[in-house]
C-alpha cells in the first residue's frame, strides 16, 4: 500500500462500550504490523486531579483538546508522522510524548472520533459501539477495578456523575456511524442477587450497516423472518429517523446460534474476501473474563464483518493487504476487556 494513504477507522463508543476489545480481533486478523492504534484518551486536556478541581468529567469536550486531536488525525490520513500526548489511566496523570507513524491501516477509539466534522471526514469507516446501557455498566465496573484501581462504589459513582455527559456529548455520535454494533444480554442476566461476573460469551449481537457501505450477501444463509422457530442469524432492511433518509441494513446473531451456524457465517463473508484469505488468523473473537481469555462466536462474526469493510476500504484506497506475517495470538494490549 502506499504509506501515504493509510486507511482510517474510527471506533467510538462510551466508557466501557467494548472498543478495546473489538479492536484486538483486527490486530488479530491484519496483524499488529499493519496496524497503529490511537486512543483518544490521550487527548485529556486534564488530568484526573484538574477535572476534580474544575468539577467537569472526562467525558466533556472542554476537558478534551479536539483542536489537536483533529489536527493528528488528518496528518495520519495524509501518512504523516506525528508527535501526541500520553494519558496514564493507572494514576490518571500524563506521561511523556510519543511519536506515532501512521501503518497501513490507523485505528482511532475513543469517545470523541465523531465529534465534529472535521474528524467524521477523515475516517474511510467510522464505527459505533452501542451495548445494552446494563451490560456497559457491568463491563466498566468489572475493567475499572481489575485493570484501573478504582473500587466498586468509586465506578458506580463516577457512572453517576458522568450521566449528563455521556447523554450530551458521546451518545449523539452514534448518528455519524456508517457501522453500529450493539450487544444485548440474553433474559435472566441481570435478575437482582447475582454476581455481575456473568457469562458474555453468548451475547446476541445486532450488526447496523449503513447503505454507503458495501453490502454483504447473507440471503442464502440468513432470514429476514419465517414461521416457526426464530433463525439464530437474522438479516433485514430498515430505515432509521424520522425520515428514513438513512438506510440501514440490520444483522441480528443470536448469543444462542451453534458452533455449526456460526462457522456457516463465518465461510460466506470469507467468500466475500476470496483473495484475502491469507489474512485469516486461526481464531478471533477473543475477550477476557477477568484475568481469563474465553471465546465468543457473535463477537468473532461481528469483528469479522468489521474487517470485510476494512479490506473494501482498502481496496477503494488501494491496499491489496496482500501479504500477512505471522503474529502471536494475543488480545491488544495487555488490558484489553471490554474497553
Amino acid at each position: 500500500m502506499n504509506p501515504h494513504q493509510p486507511i482510517l477507522i474510527a471506533v467510538g463508543g462510551d466508557s466501557g462500550a467494548g472498543k478495546t476489545t473489538l479492536v484486538s480481533g483486527l490486530y488479530q486478523l491484519f496483524g499488529s504490523e499493519r496496524i497503529t492504534s490511537i486512543s483518544l484518551d490521550d487527548y485529556h486536556k486534564l488530568d484526573r486531579a484538574a477535572r476534580k478541581e474544575a468539577r467537569v468529567t472526562a467525558l466533556n469536550p472542554v476537558a478534551n483538546d479536539l483542536e489537536l486531536m483533529a489536527d493528528h488525525v488528518r496528518r495520519l490520513r495524509r501518512g504523516e508522522t506525528i508527535r501526541k500526548p500520553t494519558y496514564d489511566h493507572a494514576t490518571g496523570t500524563f506521561g511523556p510524548a510519543e511519536t506515532v507513524a501512521p501503518r497501513e491501516i490507523v485505528l482511532i477509539r475513543g469517545l470523541f472520533p465523531l465529534f465534529t466534522a472535521a474528524l467524521r471526514a477523515a475516517f474511510d469507516v467510522r464505527i459505533w459501539l452501542d451495548p445494552q446501557e446494563e451490560l456497559k455498566w457491568s463491563w466498566k465496573v468489572r475493567r475499572d477495578c481489575a485493570q484501573r484501581g478504582y473500587s466498586v462504589p468509586e465506578v458506580i459513582r463516577q457512572l453517576m456523575d458522568r450521566r449528563d455527559d455521556q447523554l450530551a456529548y458521546i451518545a449523539p455520535q452514534r448518528a455519524d456511524a456508517d457501522l453500529i454494533v450493539r450487544f444485548e444480554a440474553p433474559p435472566g442476566y441481570f435478575l437482582p442477587g447475582t454476581s455481575i461476573d456473568h457469562d458474555d460469551a453468548h451475547l446476541d449481537a445486532r450488526i447496523d450497516i449503513h447503505e454507503r457501505l458495501p453490502r454483504l450477501d447473507l440471503d442464502d444463509i440468513v432470514a429476514a423472518g419465517s414461521d416457526g422457530m426464530r433463525p439464530a442469524i437474522r438479516f433485514s432492511e430498515r430505515g432509521e429517523g424520522p425520515s428514513a433518509d438513512r438506510r440501514f441494513a440490520t444483522l441480528e446473531i443470536d448469543g444462542t446460534l451453534a458452533p455449526s451456524e456460526a462457522r456457516e457465517l463465518e465461510e460466506r463473508v470469507w467468500a466475500h474476501m476470496e483473495t484475502h484469505r491469507h489474512l485469516r488468523p486461526e481464531r478471533i473473537g477473543a475477550f477476557l473474563d477477568g484475568t481469563t481469555a474465553r471465546h465468543s462466536d457473535p463477537l468473532a462474526l461481528t469483528q469479522l464483518i468489521v474487517a470485510y469493510q476494512v479490506v473494501r476500504a482498502g481496496i477503494e484506497r488501494g491496499s491489496p493487504l496482500a501479504t500477512r506475517r505471522a503474529v502471536p495470538a494475543r488480545l491488544v494490549e495487555a488490558g484489553a476487556g471490554k474497553g
